[in-house]
């Protein structure tokens, strides 16, 4: 047994002999050679990779790669063909893995090589949260044995509260917060001496219920909490609605539009906050072919980010568990709305309770099929129609997405959500209006020239403009009032807004700041 410069440590040589009684018996070597990390490295996730080796031998056809979580069980082969490497991805941070190799022939396969295990170490470490039916918060946080990890807790997402402080002996620990029950919102994030992980949390969004002089109640939302990374790398070059990072690892297949939906975020450069949905996953080309086009905005070397889609399952339970009213028809039901800016209708989905068609989510034009998949959008707002007494509350948990977000704003009517959980977003600070109307929000002496903001506010509906001169002066105004300051009109976390895109005005790119 010698040791490699690199520090790996390789075996004695494989002879394997074309006889079956020699195949049968060879035993090959196997050496780990090099663990990788594919991808930009953040406290969040990154895909973990292995690179094994072994000599070859005489007489092989080909071998396979076996490997396992526990000793000699092997779950997963890999067959290489006639190569001596072979990298084994998407390893869970923290698991211990087990790996042997077999040579093979047209007339047998030998014995299973020499074992060898490797450890998937934590590069940063990660934090996931529970909601509790008792309205605790359970954490459970992730690290490399023998680091000091630090809860923080936040009302806000800007002042920081250390919550616990403990050492971690076996990978992973859990930390409860009995002090989430009487919060309407609270987030967390996790520190250690390297990192410190994007913050998780949950808010709590009103729903409102009818009232004697209303057979509707209106509440719209935004879905500000999103799924967490599931990958992040860095842009090598970008195409005709494609995207290639040749240091990807990716598998068959993994964020295709009908494998659960996901969409790329850029996270660096002068488009930050820009995001596009996945239509392919390209393993062997390392490419990503995307709904949008955005290599006229791509210079290479960009930073991005992969999520999940949140969908109408996943927010308001496969079960409608959030309290919105089924019924057996969509008159009978709360709905929920969301605005396809390019037909300018909604589409409605309910909750059916039975009857033709089962139960489930539907749409109001198709009572048959499931509708529980169907995405919502992170920058799409969602109208909610309640159509039964009584207030409810959706208990929204997931990720807070950080930096600043890009929003196409398109003509016409526009129903966008506030993307950020928390912090104050004004129409003053959300840089909508800009004087040059291909970058933003025409304005105008009155609200009938100038592009309109309309926010509900759970009675009636603030309709906002920005005025550029004549009595009153220049500045956010509300229709009502041609005088008064009205920047300051927050636009609620959790919420959505309507804009109002008049006269044929092109499309624009809504630069959205993070708040807090």
């Amino acid at each position: 047994m010698t040791t490699a410069l690199d520090g790996t440590i390789i075996a004695n040589s494989m002879v394997v002999d074309k006889s079956l009684s020699a195949l049968a018996q060879a035993t090959a070597i196997l050496r780990c050679v090099v663990a990788l990390y594919r991808g930009w490295l953040s406290p969040v996730y990154a895909a973990q990779h292995v690179s094994l080796a072994w000599d070859a031998g005489r007489g092989v056809v080909g071998y396979r790669l076996h490997c396992g979580t526990a000793s000699q069980n092997y779950t997963r082969i890999q067959d290489v063909g006639n190569a001596t490497t072979a990298t084994v991805s998407n390893l869970t941070a923290g698991q211990i893995y087990f790996f042997v190799v077999t040579a093979y022939n047209a007339v047998a396969e030998s014995l299973p090589s020499n074992e060898v295990s490797f450890r998937a170490t934590m590069d940063a470490p990660m934090l996931a949260m529970q909601k509790l039916p008792n309205g605790n918060v359970r954490l459970s946080v992730t690290d490399a044995v023998g680091e000091t990890d630090s809860v923080y807790v936040s009302s806000d997402l800007q002042k920081w509260t250390r919550l616990a402080t403990a050492l971690s002996k076996t990978g992973t620990m859990v930390v409860d917060d009995p002090g989430a029950q009487s919060m309407k919102q609270r987030f967390y994030r996790l520190t250690d001496k390297t990192a410190t992980t994007d913050p998780v949390g949950f808010i709590t969004l009103p729903i409102a219920g009818t009232s004697r002089s209303e057979a509707r109640a209106f509440s719209d939302l935004g879905i500000s909490l999103m799924n967490p990374v599931s990958y992040q790398g860095k842009i090598t070059s970008s195409g005709n609605h494609s995207i290639t990072d040749v240091n990807a690892e990716w598998t068959p297949n993994e964020f295709n539009e009908a494998n659960g939906g996901a969409f790329i975020e850029i996270v660096s450069g002068p488009y930050a906050g820009l995001m596009t949905d996945i239509l392919a996953t390209n393993v062997i080309g390392k490419t990503l072919t995307t709904y949008d086009d955005l290599s006229p905005l791509l210079k290479g070397r960009e930073l991005y980010r992969i999520r999940r889609h949140r969908t109408l399952g996943d927010v308001f339970g496969e079960n409608s568990e959030s309290g919105l009213a089924g019924g057996s028809s969509v008159s009978e039901a709360d709905e929920v709305m969301v605005l396809n800016p390019v037909t300018q209708t909604f589409l409605t989905f309910y909750f059916k309770t039975g009857g033709f068609g089962g139960r489930g989510w539907r749409s109001a034009t198709d009572a048959v099929t499931d509708a529980a998949g169907t995405t919502l959008y992170p920058d799409q707002g969602v109208l909610i129609v309640r159509k039964v007494p009584g207030n409810i509350t959706l208990i929204l948990a997931g990720t807070v997405k950080t930096g600043s977000t890009i929003v196409p704003v398109g003509a016409n009517i526009n129903l966008l959500a506030n993307i950020y959980p928390a912090g104050t977003l004004t129409v003053a600070n959300s840089g909508l209006y800009d004087a040059d109307t291909s970058l933003g929000l025409a304005g105008g002496k009155t609200i009938s020239s100038a592009d309109e903001v309309r926010i509900y506010n759970g009675v009636t509906f603030q309709d906002l403009f920005y005025k550029t001169g004549g009595f009153g002066g220049s500045g956010w105004r509300n229709s009502n009032d041609a005088v008064s300051d009205a920047g300051n009109t927050e636009i609620p976390p959790g919420s959505s807004i309507y804009i109002i895109r008049k006269f044929g005005r092109p499309d624009f790119n809504w630069k959205i700041p993070q708040p807090f």
